[in-house]
């Protein structure tokens, strides 16, 4: 996909400020791509909330981050639109577990402030 002509005349298009004619399909298939990722994003949150998975969430995070970045490999090598639609929602299904594992080991890491470490702003 990212390996196409068509990419560097979207590119190319969005940076003058028109597309030209034969773009008007590729112009549409960009609304497909972050909905195809939002999707697996939220079958991916539900997947994870609805179980109880081993280890500490640290490693949860690891694992996540891994699974996130190796997600994104086969669009290297994908051609049709289509099939990128398609694809992009496995990235999608491991960011709800980057961000909810992000949060707690953030909050888990973080020191609690008492009171006399508590400053008024």
């Amino acid at each position: 996909m990212l390996g196409s002509p068509y990419a560097a005349r979207l590119l190319g298009g969005t940076l003058i400020g028109r597309l030209p004619n034969g773009m008007a399909p590729v112009a549409m298939l960009s609304g497909l791509l972050p909905a195809a990722f939002s999707a697996g994003s939220f079958l991916g949150g539900l997947v994870y909330g609805r179980r109880t998975w081993p280890g500490s969430t640290t490693r949860q995070l690891v694992f996540g981050s891994a699974a996130f970045l190796t997600g994104w490999l086969p669009l290297l090598a994908l051609h049709n639109p289509y099939a990128a639609t398609a694809a992009i929602a496995l990235p999608g299904a491991f960011l709800t577990v980057v961000v909810a594992c992000a949060y707690v080991t953030t909050d888990a890491l973080t020191p609690t402030a008492g009171p006399a470490r508590r400053t008024r702003g």
